[in-house]
């Protein structure tokens, strides 16, 4: 199957795949489509939720952030900014 993405979808993927680690986009929308059905769950992965709580721990002091610039971090990977 081809599907062609726009550019801003494309960056989109790049971002999350680096953010979350996904070694490929094929990974990436594989794990997506099972969560939009509701087939995959972080609580019954305990790894995966071992995983993020720890990279929470490690992600060093937290930030006060605004609503929308945590939103603009997560569509478009800008970097946040603390109050």
């Amino acid at each position: 199957m081809t599907v062609t993405l726009s550019p801003d979808v494309i960056a989109l993927i790049e971002a999350r795949m680096n953010a979350h680690g996904y070694p490929s986009a094929d990974e990436l929308v594989r794990d997506a489509l099972r969560l939009m059905d509701g087939d995959y769950s972080i609580e019954n992965d305990p790894d995966a939720l071992r995983a993020l709580l720890q990279e929470g721990l490690d992600s060093g002091e937290p930030l006060e952030v605004e609503a929308d610039d945590l939103e603009s971090h997560i569509i478009h990977g800008t970097p946040l900014r603390s109050r």
